[in-house]
């Protein structure tokens, strides 16, 4: 058995983040449930929860489902970075985003949300989106993480917010 490992590939150009969010679905408290997954070759990272707040309009549900998208995709390319280390490539000890890297693709399948992430402009109406929630912006202006659109028909986390038919 000593001479079977696991390889992962860490130069891997497939891998792609999809959130989601039903918004304020539960009927009893209006919570919004979410939803992401992370797909490479197969499926590598998913996650569905229930918003711990009431999200005011879908921009804001969606809004939240990318930013707990974007903080799985920190994780996810630390742990690349972690996994070369650890086979002696080069590592960056200073944690910083290596310019030259293409940013982790995130494809959100509502309009709002990738455009208000990626414009930085802040407008009457996404002003109620708690700043915790900008950290999508953030990563996306520092070229680590890029959001953009994609159709729900198309969107693969669609499946941790919708409640399966019989």
């Amino acid at each position: 058995m000593r001479d079977y490992q696991l390889h992962y590939d860490t130069h891997d150009k497939n891998l792609a983040g999809y959130p989601d969010s039903e918004w304020a679905n539960d009927t009893a408290d209006r919570k919004s449930q979410g939803g992401h997954i992370f797909i490479s070759n197969g499926t590598i990272s998913w996650q569905s929860w229930k918003h711990d707040i009431v999200a005011m309009s879908t921009l804001e549900a969606e809004c939240i489902a990318c930013s707990e998208a974007s903080r799985e995709s920190r994780w996810l390319l630390q742990l690349c970075k972690d996994i070369k280390h650890n086979r002696n490539d080069k590592h960056d000890k200073n944690d910083k985003h290596d310019k030259k890297t293409k940013p982790l693709p995130i494809l959100c399948d509502n309009e709002g949300a990738p455009a208000d992430i990626t414009s930085g402009v802040i407008k009457s109406r996404t002003k109620c989106i708690d700043v915790c929630y900008h950290n999508s912006r953030d990563l996306h202006e520092r070229g680590i993480v890029n959001y953009s659109w994609i159709s729900t028909q198309e969107n693969v986390a669609d499946i941790f917010t919708k409640a399966l038919g019989r």
